[in-house]
């Protein structure tokens, strides 16, 4: 999804990651400039996730960024996925 706000393009970007990833996840975001984050809780195990990994606890990160650095911060996401 992509908006626009303060005159600048934003794209909102959300992700179920592993709760020992957060902290990492907001330092990283937070150097990229990112200010708004949304955290709750993740209801269902993440599609594609077997094995041991389909029981590890997971948040729901929900993420505003500026579009120039929309492609870092998904790649941030997708890690800590």
């Amino acid at each position: 999804m992509c908006a626009m706000l303060y005159g600048e393009a934003e794209m909102i970007l959300e992700a179920s990651i592993r709760t020992f990833e957060l902290d990492r996840v907001k330092v990283s975001l937070t150097r990229l400039g990112v200010t708004r984050l949304h955290i709750s809780e993740a209801e269902h195990p993440t599609r594609g996730v077997h094995g041991a990994a389909a029981f590890l606890p997971r948040i729901r990160v929900r993420v505003t960024v500026p579009e120039a650095v929309a492609d870092q911060a998904a790649e941030l996401l997708a890690r800590a996925s």
